[in-house]
């Protein structure tokens, strides 16, 4: 996350990824509070799909403009156009803005998912679920019901010992989050597909779930 402060002191951008959450989620939540990130000579603004500026509290992808941005991808007109917008640069990131001034990470752009045309951050949903005590790791994809309709599933490693229900984490969900954000379907796996680093490779858990 951002947050836009003024200041002659903080002159910098500092990222916030929410990764450690799935370590430390009541850390994150302290740190969301605490961390204070801006630099009002960079200026950011986060659209919709339709260009326009989002409301606070809206969704949407983070526009930066600075004299660090790049000008273009070399010998790549089409990565290009999809990245730069006039002295604007897509930075590929969802965030949303909230009304004292923090901007929270959302996910990547082809992570989000779009529930009943409202996008969903598979990361709050994971933050959410990992609030649980009995779960350990979550990763959180978008599937298709019998209508065709996209929908959360949550893929949850629990903690050594423990166990919950699917009713018991829809619940957790339910009374935490937005009710249309809740995974529809839950399946209990002993491990997350990952990369060598340790973050999770969403994009395996979609593809399983296209060879069904």
């Amino acid at each position: 996350m951002y947050q836009r402060r003024r200041g002659a002191a903080q002159q910098q951008i500092l990222p916030w990824r929410i990764g450690a959450v799935h370590q430390h989620p009541q850390q994150w939540k302290q740190a969301r509070l605490q961390l204070h990130l801006v630099n009002h000579h960079q200026p950011l603004r986060i659209v919709g799909d339709d260009g326009k500026d989002c409301a606070v509290g809206e969704i949407g992808e983070l526009l930066i403009n600075g004299p660090t941005s790049a000008i273009m991808y070399w010998n790549n007109r089409a990565k290009t156009k999809a990245t730069f917008a006039g002295e604007w640069t897509r930075s590929g990131d969802k965030y949303t803005l909230s009304a004292d001034g923090y901007y929270t990470y959302g996910g990547r752009s082809d992570d989000m998912l779009k529930v009943g045309g409202i996008y969903v951050s598979p990361f709050e949903v994971e933050a959410c679920l990992m609030t649980h005590p009995a779960v350990f790791e979550v990763a959180v994809i978008g599937v298709q019901d019998a209508d065709e309709l996209v929908k959360p599933k949550a893929y949850v490693v629990f903690k050594s010992g423990q166990s919950a229900t699917t009713e018991e984490l829809k619940m957790h969900v339910k009374q935490h989050l937005a009710p249309y954000k809740y995974p529809r379907w839950f399946e209990f796996v002993s491990e997350l597909p990952k990369t060598a680093t340790g973050k999770i490779q969403r994009f395996k858990l979609r593809q399983a779930v296209n060879l069904l």
